[in-house]
């Protein structure tokens, strides 16, 4: 059975960051870039939610370059994505903000 999986509102602004970033320089790719991981993502996290690995009391992902940070909801059989960032930003010291 599948987990379903939820972008919290900030992981949503994360890849509206990426977007932008990534416009500035390609604007044809940057839409079809985060379409894919996030669909990449969606995917792996709704059949595998505990492929990633842990942090804490979160999991994380690593998809390219981009780190995704979760949490996994065993009872609502959920997946919470908190996090996007490129993987060489300090994206543990922002989950832990966020978190």
């Amino acid at each position: 059975m599948t987990y379903r999986v939820y972008f919290s509102r900030a992981a949503e602004d994360d890849f509206l960051s990426i977007i932008d970033f990534i416009a500035a320089d390609n604007p044809d790719r940057a839409l079809s870039f985060v379409d894919d991981l996030q669909k990449r993502a969606v995917e792996q996290l709704a059949a595998f939610p505990n492929s990633g690995r842990a942090y804490g009391s979160f999991r994380y992902l690593v998809l390219d370059n981009y780190v995704i940070a979760y949490d996994v909801d065993k009872t609502g059989r959920a997946v919470h994505v908190l996090l996007v960032s490129e993987g060489h930003r300090l994206w543990r010291e922002l989950l832990d903000e966020r978190g």
